[in-house]
């Protein structure tokens, strides 16, 4: 029989001394329950509520946790697989740019070239010219020299030494 004689359910499993220790000196009811008994029992339903909805929230947080840390993962793997594009791309990078200046290096060595005959025929071309005039003077004027190469190559000479 249960403590306090009656009908009525204790509760959950609640032992005879949790009653006597709880519910000893207290006023009774009409139907001979004391006050601390039920307090008891309704302090011990809502312990039970509060660590069935604890362990049903710790279980859906531990999902979300693990949910969080898969994300976590995908996210590293993620960056990894962004981290190895850029390197390729960098990489590739170098690459083009060590080619533009090989290509700008060998481009500019061509017009080097280019201006330095292009120098070399308007010397040559400006020299002739100024030899041929000389000649032509050479002749104009008679002068003392014997041939014309000669006087054309004087001529030249004193024009170098100044």
């Amino acid at each position: 029989m249960r403590a306090g004689g009656g009908d009525a359910p204790l509760g959950h499993g609640i032992e005879a001394s949790d009653e006597a220790t709880h519910g000893a000196a207290v006023a009774s009811n009409p139907r001979g329950y004391s006050l601390s008994i039920w307090e008891f029992l309704l302090n011990k339903y809502v312990e039970q509520m509060v660590n069935y909805c604890t362990a049903g929230s710790n279980s859906s947080l531990h999902d979300v946790l693990e949910s969080l840390v898969n994300l976590v993962n995908e996210k590293e793997q993620h960056i990894l697989q962004l981290e190895n594009k850029l390197d390729y791309v960098c990489a590739q990078l170098s690459d083009y740019k060590e080619k533009h200046i090989a290509h700008d290096k060998r481009h500019k060595d061509k017009r080097l070239e280019d201006e330095k005959y292009k120098s070399r025929t308007y010397c040559t071309l400006f020299f002739e010219c100024v030899l041929k005039r000389r000649q032509k003077l050479c002749l104009i004027q008679e002068e003392k020299c014997k041939s014309r190469k000669c006087c054309t190559l004087f001529w030249l000479m004193e024009q170098l030494s100044c």
